[in-house]
Order: structure tokens, then sequence, then C-alpha cells
């Protein structure tokens, strides 16, 4: 099967490692993507972020991108909360998390980057490794698809 690359896009080693990363990172996801999606948690909401995103003054970002960027996050924790298309997820993370230490977090303080890194370092550990033990994708992987190859 290892041929196989839908089965390597899946495939997962039985460890509890990728769990407490994917369960670390949906935290971080729900809370900030709910604060720009739907305002919880003391956050500004869905019209607000994308007036802040967008603003030439501030990130300037094009509309589609902010918008993907808000919509994106929610399901980011979605899917590692279940272990569903982890390593898809996880490429998401680290895709938002260098543009987020691009854009977003340019100070020279180290002090203000320790967290962008750490979540960066978590997208690229789940990207390499996969969902792990209890994740959709390892039984997907372990029984659902053909020996191929």
């Amino acid at each position: 099967m290892a041929r196989n690359p839908i089965y390597s896009f899946f495939a997962s080693k039985d460890s509890l490692a990728p769990l407490f990363l994917r369960l670390a990172l949906t935290s971080i996801f729900v809370f900030h993507g709910c604060q720009k999606a739907f305002g919880w948690f003391g956050g500004d909401g869905w019209t607000a972020t994308i007036t802040s995103m967008t603003d030439a003054n501030n990130l300037g970002l094009p509309f589609l991108i902010a918008a993907a960027v808000i919509i994106v996050e929610p399901l980011i924790a979605l899917s590692l909360f279940f272990g569903f298309l982890t390593r898809l997820a996880a490429l998401a993370v680290t895709i938002l998390m260098v543009g987020a230490l691009v854009y977003v977090h340019t100070s020279e303080n180290f002090l203000d980057l320790q967290t962008p890194l750490l979540v960066l370092a978590s997208g690229l550990a789940l990207l390499f490794s996969g969902g792990g033990f209890l994740s959709i994708d390892r039984g997907i992987s372990s029984g659902l698809l053909p020996d191929v190859g």
C-alpha cells in the first residue's frame, strides 16, 4: 500500500504525539477563527475583521485573501479535531503562519514571534507525521484504502 499516493496522504503512525498537537492547534484555531468569523471570545466578527485586514493603513490584504483566512481558520479547527485531512489542514496552518509572520508579526521583539513560530512548527510536524492516534485519516489508511501498486 505504500506506493498508493492516496494512502501516503492519509497514512499515520499509531502515535499519541500528533493527537496532542492536533488538539492544541484545534483550541488555538477555534479561539482565533471564531473571533474573526463570529465575534466570539471578544473578537470583532466578520465585517470588522474584513475591514481591518483590507484597510490600506493596516494589512492591506485583498478581500478574497482576507475572507479565505477568516473561513479557513474554523475549518482547520474542525479538520484537526477529527483528524480528517490532517495534512491538508497542517499545510493551511503552515501557510497562514508564514503569512502571519511576514505581514502581522513583523516586530523584532522575539516575544511577539514565539506563538506564531510554535504554531508554525506544530503545523509542520503534523504535515510530516499525519493525524496519529484517534484520527479519521489513520482509519482511512489502515482499513478503507485498496492495495494499489
